[in-house]
C-alpha cells in the first residue's frame, strides 16, 4: 500500500476508535479524520503510476473510465480497516493457538520447512469467529 510507516500508531488508533469506540460522535469524528487523510493520499497518488496497491487503485480504469475519488476512497477505507483490525485479530488467534500447543512450537523449531504449510493451515482454520480448529478440543 506504501503508506508511511511512521503513521502506523496513528492508523492503529484511528482504526481502534472507529471500530471499537463507544461514543458515536467520536467514531464519526474519527471516520472524518481517516477520510480526510485518505482523500489527501488519493490526490497525492493520482497520476503517479507505481506498483503499490494504493497507486494501482487510484489510477485504475474500468471500461476506459478512471475511478472516481469516492470509489477509490471506498476501497481504501475497506483496506484500511481490514489491514489493521482483521489482521491483528487473526494474528492474535494464531499466537494463542501456538501458545496453547508447545508441541507445535517445538516441531516448527526442529522443522522450519513446515512453517509455510502451518501458516496456510492456521489461516484456513483459525479465522475470526472460530475459537479453535475443527476437530480440536478446547485447551
Amino acid at each position: 500500500m506504501a503508506w508511511p510507516h511512521e503513521m502506523f500508531d496513528r492508523f492503529r488508533e484511528w482504526n481502534f476508535t472507529l471500530i471499537h469506540g463507544e461514543d458515536p460522535e467520536v467514531r464519526a469524528r474519527q471516520l472524518r479524520e481517516i477520510t480526510r487523510y485518505l482523500r489527501g493520499l488519493i490526490a497525492e497518488r493520482r497520476g503517479v503510476v507505481t506498483d503499490d496497491l494504493t497507486s494501482v487503485i487510484v489510477n485504475a480504469q474500468v471500461d476506459g473510465w478512471p475511478l472516481t475519488d469516492d470509489e477509490c476512497l471506498g476501497m481504501l477505507i475497506l483496506l484500511f480497516g481490514g489491514g489493521l483490525d482483521t489482521v491483528t485479530a487473526v494474528l492474535g488467534l494464531h499466537f494463542a493457538h501456538l501458545a496453547r500447543h508447545p508441541e507445535l512450537q517445538d516441531h516448527l523449531r526442529k522443522h522450519p520447512e513446515d512453517i509455510s504449510a502451518t501458516i496456510d493451515e492456521l489461516l484456513r482454520f483459525l479465522r475470526t469467529g472460530y475459537e479453535h480448529p475443527p476437530g480440536h478440543g478446547r485447551h
